[in-house]
C-alpha cells in the first residue's frame, strides 16, 4: 500500500487508532513514516486553506 493510500485511511478514520509498521532492518520503516507524516502535513494545510 503507498504512504497516500495510508494518509487518506488515517484522515477518514472516525475513531483514535495504532499503526504499526513492521519489518526487518533496511526494509524502509522510517521512510514510510516520514512519507505518511509528510501527506498528513500537505493535506492539513490543503484544508486549512480550503477552509479560510
Amino acid at each position: 500500500m503507498s504512504s497516500r493510500f495510508r494518509s487518506r485511511f488515517i484522515c477518514s478514520c472516525s475513531t483514535p487508532m495504532t499503526i504499526a509498521i513492521q519489518g526487518g532492518w533496511g526494509t524502509g520503516k522510517t521512510s514510510m513514516m516520514q512519507m505518511i507524516a509528510d501527506r498528513l502535513q500537505w493535506i492539513r494545510t490543503a484544508v486549512g486553506s480550503s477552509r479560510r
